[in-house]
């Protein structure tokens, strides 16, 4: 028994498909913009399509699992999430004035492996603070971002 495996490219499908690549039709009721606002803004949509992807995913801002059953917690919970996603921005651009060449993910995988611990000995009388040791990358965000003033 043969098995025959056929291929073929239909032409006429190929060319109505093909003829609409790269061009791209954009209704706008922004009146008073001009034609290279409304294009520049559209090309900017992505940064936004990209939070909101990010607050799907469990590796950034979580917003899921919801552990919240009234509308006011939900929207509390929300409101939360939004305020962690403006610190970032915040953050992002901080980051950018000061030159940081690494991407934004590495530097929050850095900055979340940097742990403080506390020792109270004699009833809380006396304290030690013990500190990881902090690789390249973490130095130079602990001193470019004064951190230093919460290891003490």
């Amino acid at each position: 028994m043969f098995q025959e495996l056929r291929w073929g490219l239909n032409e006429k499908q190929y060319t109505e498909k093909t003829k609409t690549f790269g061009k791209s039709i954009i209704f706008s009721n922004k009146l008073n913009w001009s034609t290279k606002d409304i294009v520049l803004s559209y090309r900017q949509q992505f940064k936004i399509e990209k939070k909101f992807s990010d607050m799907k995913s469990s590796d950034y801002i979580k917003t899921r699992p919801f552990n919240h059953w009234t509308d006011h917690n939900i929207k509390v919970h929300l409101f939360i999430c939004v305020l962690a996603l403006l610190g970032q921005a915040f953050l992002k651009l901080k980051l950018q004035g000061l030159n940081f060449k690494e991407s934004f993910g590495k530097i929050t995988k850095n900055l979340e492996k940097i742990h403080k611990i506390n020792l109270f000995f004699n009833k809380g009388t006396y304290k030690k603070v013990v500190m990881p040791r902090l690789n390249k990358l973490q130095k130079k965000l602990v001193s470019s971002l004064n951190l230093n003033r919460y290891f003490t």
